[in-house]
């Protein structure tokens, strides 16, 4: 039987999934939203949506920072981008994620739940060990493989 801490978990991991699922679905459809911004004299950073995914900025400025270096980054396939430039007088970075990989990510801990749920029920039914699968219908009070005490079935 899965651990309540494991149930807890894929409660909010599902809660999480359609969340974003939604959130996915609304950028679709809607113009971009943005969760916050903050701007300052010298950095301004925020975080948001766009279409098919999300965003987030961080843009600081100094006078040392110059045109075409060599060190900017452009990483951009399959949704994903991560962005760093320099102009005269400011860097950029940007990096968004596509929400069909934030929505597997969340998706992991409720398949693993249902996954134990269903392998612990299918043992019960069949009447195997919880523990090891050892066949359990010879035995009546622990399974000889690794000496779990038997359960009776309900």
């Amino acid at each position: 039987m899965p651990s309540t801490r494991l149930t807890f978990l894929s409660a909010i991991s599902l809660m999480l999934t359609i969340a974003t699922g939604g959130l996915w679905l609304r950028s679709t459809i809607a113009p971009q939203v943005d969760f916050f911004n903050v701007i300052s004299a010298n950095k301004s950073y925020g975080l948001g949506t766009e279409h098919g995914g999300i965003i987030g900025y961080l843009q600081l400025e100094k006078p040392t920072y110059r045109s075409n270096v060599a060190s900017d980054i452009q990483l951009v396939g399959a949704g994903f981008r991560y962005l760093r430039i320099t102009s005269d007088g400011m860097r950029r970075y940007n990096l968004a994620l596509p929400f069909w990989l934030l929505t597997m990510v969340w998706a992991i801990i409720p398949c693993v739940w249902m996954s134990r749920r269903m392998k612990a029920h299918k043992r019960k039914h069949n009447r195997l060990c919880q523990r090891c699968g050892y066949d359990l219908r010879a035995s009546s009070d622990c399974c000889p493989e690794c000496g779990t005490a038997i359960q009776d079935a309900q």
